[in-house]
């Protein structure tokens, strides 16, 4: 098992169960039934991810998740995993071997299906207790610090302490990072362990090109302008393809900078991010329902786009009832109407790759989504292409991923840019937390030839770049 995502794909193949349906925000679906239902906020995905397994709540779950065409969500099916085999033990396959990495990614449901495979088969675990960045899920560091610990006799522990990603002196700054967090009192749990250069022609040649960390500091709106200078400097010296990670220390700055460089002309420029802007909702919805044009779980999401919030409110107290039979029933006549119209319009779209004007505009508004504005953006973009300023045309094909710190974890790129990298947004309320250094440790370990700093406060040293040695910076 890779990450937590290939823990779910085999979850869902343990229930062995045809067309294993999965709708990834199931639980936030339900916890807005329940605050409706039962006047109870409740954070379905903490019960499951925490083991609430007496919580009675977890019935009233059930009971809507088979009302939503017997969906799971990501957290509820490791839960029926899991169950499924503490229930019945003799039904806990065995593997010749079970390898799993980013083990301290995992939360304690997660944690608790590795254990039940591992009582039936041998288990390698990899992870770095610095590089754990899911506290938001209830993943824990210290399901994997107590597996490392020398009093565990589970497991057999050793490190691997060559990093063949980074060049040195990225690998340098981190364990100056890391010795400074350890003598100012952080980092108190860290297993102890090393982090070294391995040492290699092609790395070598790396360090002599890019001997330094650069840092910088512009407005917010010279960042895009400095990622290109800095971009064209390297492609004189590369003179081959070359990749770009930009990193962004909040979703609302992650869209700023890559819209700017879009505008630039930079049309290999990735947006790398999970969407999760209402919107998205009614697109799921329609997929659904395109489906099954009877899915209660495609309407219940689609009625909550199209409805105010009383009148949605009243329709899901309704399908609280032991004879409310489908979901679309509950709706009046005019939004079911909207809705079969709107499923329509998607379906013509699909099979026909057309759709009548009226139709699309209509769609289009539901979506929210401005084609004015596209076109405009558009023109701006085709407009920049052409422009001589920056080399940019020699630019435009090089891919260029811009993420936030928890989406840059699995990636890397030649060079890496983390912006606004200011005390403002990489500590928390101005004090430094064990969190805020691991999120930094990820972003700097992601460069494979050179790291960029960018800071917008020209008025304070930021405190992590305080913490390395000076000599390994560079100020431009």
């Amino acid at each position: 098992m890779s990450d937590v995502r290939t823990l779910h794909s085999y979850a869902r193949s343990v229930l062995k169960r045809r067309g294993v349906k999965v709708y990834p925000g199931l639980s936030e679906v339900i916890r807005s039934d329940a605050l409706a239902i039962l006047g109870q906020d409740v954070d379905f995905a903490r019960v499951f991810q925490r083991r609430e397994d007496d919580n009675p709540l977890i019935e009233f779950y059930s009971k809507r998740k088979r009302y939503y065409d017997d969906h799971y969500g990501f957290c509820s099916i490791v839960y029926a995993a899991v169950r499924k085999f503490e229930e019945n033990p003799d039904s806990i396959p065995t593997y010749d071997l079970v390898l799993v990495d980013e083990f301290q990614d995992f939360n304690k449901l997660e944690v608790s299906l590795i254990d039940l495979l591992a009582s039936k088969s041998p288990v390698l675990i990899a992870g770095d207790d610095d590089q754990a960045l899911y506290e938001f899920k209830h993943a824990s560091a210290e399901f994997l610090r107590s597996r490392f610990d020398a009093s565990s006799d589970e497991y057999e522990s050793f490190t691997l302490p060559y990093c063949s990603r980074c060049p040195e002196v990225v690998i340098d700054a981190a364990n100056d990072l890391i010795g400074n967090a350890k003598a100012k009192g952080h980092l108190s749990d860290r297993i102890s362990k090393s982090y070294k250069y391995f040492a290699c022609k092609a790395k070598d040649d790396v360090g002599r090109n890019y001997p330094r960390i650069v840092h910088a500091q512009r407005h917010s709106n010279q960042i895009s302008s400095f990622v290109l200078q800095q971009l064209s400097k390297v492609a004189a010296v590369e003179k081959a393809q070359f990749s770009c990670l930009v990193i962004a220390p909040s979703q609302e700055i992650r869209r700023r900078v890559s819209d700017a460089l879009l505008a630039k002309g930079l049309r290999s420029c990735e947006r790398f991010e999970k969407r999760t802007d209402e919107d998205v909702q009614l697109w799921r919805a329609l997929k659904l329902l395109l489906k099954d044009k009877d899915s209660n779980l495609g309407w219940r999401l689609a009625a909550e786009r199209v409805l105010g919030t009383s009148q949605f409110n009243k329709a899901l107290m309704a399908s609280d009832g032991l004879d409310c039979g489908p979901f679309k029933d509950l709706l009046d006549v005019t939004t079911r109407k909207m809705i079969k119209s709107l499923r329509a319009t998607c379906r013509s779209i699909r099979d026909k790759g057309e759709a009548k004007p009226d139709s699309l505009t209509h769609l289009q508004d539901a979506l929210k989504v401005d084609p004015s504005t596209l076109k405009l953006n558009h023109i701006s973009r085709e407009l920049h292409k052409g422009a001589a300023h920056l080399n940019v045309q020699g630019l435009a094909k090089i891919p260029i991923r811009v993420t936030t710190i928890p989406g840059s974890k699995g990636l890397d790129a030649d060079f890496v840019f983390l912006v606004h990298f200011d005390d403002r947004f990489f500590l928390t309320k101005n004090r430094v937390t064990d969190q805020d250094i691991c999120n930094f440790l990820v972003c700097m370990t992601r460069a494979r030839k050179r790291l960029f700093l960018v800071s917008v406060n020209r008025s304070a040293s930021p405190t992590f770049l305080d913490w390395m040695d000076q000599d390994r910076i560079e100020r431009v």
